[in-house]
């Protein structure tokens, strides 16, 4: 205690000790540095996930991003012409479904401060064959709202429409298109979820892949309209 009245960072065994003391965990007994650690940290990851990715310049250029929202977590994708500017996963924590419509809105008006996009794409859910949750629709319908509030062009694909921009065969299945993703930027490889065991939770990191996906289904259909208008085969 003396040592974090002076500033100091408590070692472990210690900590270890008042949380057994105490009954509570570490992180509420100090939570003020908690808190601080906390921040330190995700700035370091912040800067290490703009390393990955090319910076980009808003002014002027044709951003389109694309979000694959499920009631845990959102996958984003960003993309400038053909260069993927970010692809991440937000989870999102708290009570349900409020986590999604206030925290997820958050996010997705964030991403759409910062990076200033033209094109917003979404997977189609009001169809009577779509899988997504009720939740998923009633956000995704907001976000569309929003996104046309904004003056953003919005757009939705079906998923057989996804898979088909990607040149898949044969029935739906999220791990092949997130193969294909992968192939196509390789910078994103090594975050590849295994195959989904059938007694095993879809892996959320898959959501990332899927809205590089829905990116590539947009701008695909973008060159395919203008060579159409220019007369280009």
């Amino acid at each position: 205690m003396r040592r974090y009245e002076q500033g100091a960072v408590p070692d472990l065994k210690t900590s270890l000790k008042l949380e057994l003391l105490y009954g509570l965990r570490v992180q509420s007994i100090f939570a003020e540095l908690y808190r601080q650690l906390r921040r330190q940290l995700k700035s370091k990851l912040d800067a290490f996930q703009d390393r990955r990715f090319p910076k980009y310049s808003p002014a002027g250029s044709r951003i389109t991003l694309a979000l694959d929202p499920w009631t845990r977590a959102i996958g984003a994708a960003v993309m400038e012409g053909e260069q993927l500017l970010r692809c991440r996963v937000r989870y999102l924590k708290g009570r349900f479904p409020e986590r999604l419509q206030v925290k997820g809105r958050a996010f997705v008006e964030e991403m759409i401060r910062t990076f200033k996009p033209k094109i917003l794409v979404l997977p189609k859910t009001d169809y009577p064959q779509s899988k997504r949750s009720r939740h998923v629709q009633v956000f995704c319908k907001t976000i569309k709202e929003l996104g046309l509030r904004t003056k953003l062009r919005v757009v939705e694909y079906r998923r057989e429409e996804i898979q088909r921009s990607l040149g898949i065969p044969g029935r739906f299945n999220r791990h092949r298109v997130a193969v294909a993703v992968a192939k196509q930027f390789p910078e994103l490889a090594s975050k590849l979820p295994p195959p989904r065991k059938f007694y095993k939770p879809q892996d959320l990191r898959i959501s990332a892949f899927y809205a590089a996906a829905l990116t590539r289904a947009a701008i695909q259909r973008s060159t395919k309209s203008l060579n159409q208008t220019t007369g280009v085969k």
